[in-house]
């Protein structure tokens, strides 16, 4: 399910046999259909509009429609055959290739208005999040060998803006406005693990910390060390008062008080 800001509208998308079908369900009742085989979908930051992917011919096609996922138009077309989009801006939709630490990853960039596609970032096991406005993104990578993972924050542009020294994966993170952010840190990291690979297919779990990231004042500290929890969709409430989680190991839902 992918909702969007305002709470009011969902993409559901679901494995019929071998078919990945999907809808918008619009507040209580209606449903739109969307067409079947769709990868990705993103919705874009003013709520407007909702974007997907689809494969025609060996190649991905970027599709924007209405907030109904009608109107449908193909606005750009690439040979990458793996992404998955993030909609940053009203007009930057980042395109971010399937992450491994034994293999380069890529961060592109499509710009509506220019029609262009430009490399952004590139590193082993490269994922990212970013800011609710776009002007940052936590950026994780590994080694060549898919060892010692790193969280960086990066700026619009791609450049480093500050290391933020925690072994953990953009995944373990979520925004609170623009410029803070928590992460899910693991206390410890195991040594003979490929990362992000052997943790995002589930063969190994970790104990986890809970960080705050102030990214005006480049600081870090910690709001939670309690327990053994594999954390993973990562939630602060308003006022960031509690964090919401999903606990891997055992699949339960927490709550924890920060700080």
């Amino acid at each position: 399910v992918q909702w969007n800001t305002s709470q009011n509208r969902r993409v559901v998308s679901y494995l019929d046999q071998d078919t990945i079908k999907s809808f918008v369900h619009i507040a209580t009742s209606a449903v739109a259909l969307l067409p079947q085989q769709i990868r990705s979908p993103v919705w874009s930051p003013d709520e407007k509009s909702l974007a997907y992917l689809t494969e025609t011919n060996a190649r991905l096609n970027l599709i924007i429609a209405d907030i109904a996922g009608k109107n449908q138009k193909n606005v750009y077309t690439t040979p990458i055959r793996d992404p998955h989009i993030q909609w940053i801006t009203s007009d930057r939709i980042i395109f971010e290739t399937a992450p491994s630490g034994l293999v380069e990853s890529f961060i592109f960039v499509f710009s509506r208005s220019r029609e262009s596609f430009d490399t952004v970032m590139t590193g082993f096991g490269l994922t990212t999040k970013w800011s609710p406005d776009g002007a940052f993104a936590l950026g994780s990578q590994t080694n060549g060998r898919g060892k010692k993972p790193i969280l960086l924050v990066y700026d619009t542009a791609g450049n480093k803006r500050f290391d933020t020294n925690l072994a953990t994966i953009s995944e373990k993170c979520t925004w609170v406005g623009a410029k803070k952010a928590y992460c899910a840190v693991p206390r410890n990291i195991q040594s003979n693990a490929v990362w992000p690979d052997d943790y995002l297919r589930g063969e190994i779990h970790t104990a986890d910390k809970l960080v705050i990231i102030d990214v005006e004042k480049n600081e870090v500290r910690e709001v939670f060390n309690e327990g053994n929890f594999d954390i993973s969709n990562l939630v602060v409430t308003k006022g960031e008062t509690y964090a919401l989680f999903i606990d891997r190991t055992e699949g339960t839902l927490w709550s924890a008080k920060l700080k």
